[in-house]
């Protein structure tokens, strides 16, 4: 299943734009799935008013629509044996 940005007007994770940013050397932009708490989803939702789509928490969202310290970036790795290597 392909993953797009549901914002309007944002072309993240649609063919075009993942073939533009390889060419050019870029990493793709990261995408969120929306929340599946109705309370967080209900402030997406507020946040990204769309009439022709309705958010679920099936939708994306790419990192360009979030403020820089809304994201938590750190990297781990879960190994066979369940233990988590930062």
């Amino acid at each position: 299943m392909v993953k797009c940005c549901f914002v309007p007007g944002c072309n993240t994770g649609y063919a075009l734009d993942v073939k533009q940013q390889k060419s050019i050397g870029f990493k793709n932009k990261s995408i969120f799935k929306a929340p599946k708490n109705t309370e967080l989803l209900a402030r997406w939702h507020r946040a990204i008013p769309r009439k022709d789509k309705m958010l679920t928490e099936k939708c994306y969202m790419c990192e360009l629509h979030f403020k820089e310290n809304d994201i938590l970036l750190f990297d781990e790795t879960i190994l066979n044996d369940g233990m988590i290597f930062h």
